[in-house]
């Protein structure tokens, strides 16, 4: 069985989830190959798409591409992508937001990869794949990890983005949505995976993918990468009073405003102990004023470092507003930490007296209860990553997913 993997890139949440999938398949004889857009490790299953791929690449030329960049910025757009583009630059900094696109400079329905492969999985292919050119040629199973809400939208990739900037994006949401939904609409082929039951419910409410069939299908990881070590070891590295009471947070961009760092720092404003210690992995700095102990590690790439540095925390905070099914809190857990989290998708499958606390609802007080709640009970770290190895090991998601394939293939 040849199964490619398509994702924007080999980095980032959504792909590294991509890549431990990939991973798994693999030592399980699986033939596994990635293709995106942009490729940062050095792994030789993964391909980057050539520039014979992109329909409108910049010339080589230098005299050239400075010609085709002024046209551009003129807004004389040379295809119908950089129309889109000279609107959306004309949006108040204020009312702007990510907003990605199903058209792209891509045709990859073609690539070699694709044509060989038995089984394609789509993973974040938010301006990589062009909908309209792909979905028309492919004639292949295809199966369609949702990563996040984009796929219900035009360029929006959650709803609460959409629902506070679809006035000023209405135009090209419309159109993107109408591109979506018609490039999707005569290709049957394409069976789509819910991180979780409140994914799975949200898109099943979606009208051009209400009749299709959605499998739950949870993000896994490899539980002997995240494992518990000695808490000292950490504290001793970031410079940590020892005594502290540690809380994680982790973010890829640390201030992304739906990840709720800023509603983390309130509550624990209001916690009644003094000696805590706030240990940020990511990109960034909270940059406003605080009278809290802040570490910043930076972004963690190794993940002996990144497993010695969730272990050195007592609880590990997710006050996201909306995920898919984040992959943080599976590493924090099997790493000996409880969890204290807001109840966004995939919070009600994994989070139990045992491992954590799920707020009631998404306000700095629940927030501050479920942290008070934490720390209060006694949790045994062997047993936290005892039942995400048992739940979530990444052998056992890589063998729902050989199931699903079999059984596409086999249709």
């Amino acid at each position: 069985m040849k199964v490619l993997h398509i994702g924007y890139s080999d980095f980032g949440g959504a792909g590294k989830g991509m890549l431990i999938l990939h991973k798994a398949l693999k030592n399980a004889g699986v033939d596994s190959k990635v293709l995106v857009a942009n490729k940062v490790s050095y792994d030789e299953d993964i391909f980057c798409a050539e520039k014979n791929f992109n329909l409108y690449s910049y010339s080589s030329n230098k005299y050239l591409r400075f010609i085709q960049k002024s046209i551009r910025k003129r807004g004389w757009g040379l295809n119908q992508i950089d129309k889109y583009l000279n609107i959306i630059r004309q949006i108040p900094s204020p009312h702007s937001c990510f907003f990605s696109f199903p058209i792209t400079n891509y045709d990859i329905s073609q690539h070699p990869l694709v044509q060989e492969a038995d089984i394609i999985h789509l993973h974040w292919i938010a301006n990589f794949v062009d909908y309209p050119s792909f979905f028309s040629r492919i004639n292949k199973p295809v199966v369609w990890t949702l990563r996040d809400e984009n796929l219900a939208f035009g360029g929006f990739h959650y709803k609460q983005e959409r629902d506070a900037f679809y006035n000023h994006y209405s135009t090209i949401e419309d159109a993107f949505c109408n591109i979506k939904r018609s490039s999707l609409e005569h290709c049957k082929k394409v069976h789509f995976v819910a991180l979780s039951r409140m994914m799975k419910d949200f898109y099943a409410s979606c009208p051009f993918l209400s009749d299709r069939e959605i499998t739950i299908i949870h993000n896994g990881i490899d539980t002997s990468l995240y494992r518990i070590f000695d808490k000292h070891i950490g504290r001793d590295i970031y410079h940590i009073p020892q005594n502290n009471y540690v809380i994680v947070f982790c973010s890829y961009h640390l201030n992304e405003k739906r990840k709720g760092l800023h509603e983390l720092i309130e509550a624990i404003s209001q916690l009644p102990r003094k000696d805590i210690t706030l240990l940020c992995i990511g990109n960034g700095t909270y940059g406003g004023e605080t009278q809290i102990d802040i570490r910043y590690t930076g972004p963690i790439t190794n993940e002996d470092l990144l497993a010695m540095t969730y272990s050195c925390g007592d609880v590990f905070a997710l006050p996201s507003y909306q995920e898919a099914f984040a992959k943080t809190p599976l590493e924090a857990i099997s790493c000996g930490l409880p969890v204290v989290a807001f109840p966004c998708s995939g919070m009600e499958e994994l989070i139990n007296e045992k491992n954590g606390v799920k707020c009631d609802n998404f306000s700095i007080q629940s927030l501050l209860n479920g942290l008070n709640l934490a720390s209060c009970r006694s949790y045994d770290r062997q047993v936290l990553h005892n039942d995400i190895h048992e739940r979530f090991s990444i052998d056992k998601i890589a063998s729902k997913y050989r199931v699903l394939y079999d059984s596409l293939l086999t249709r």
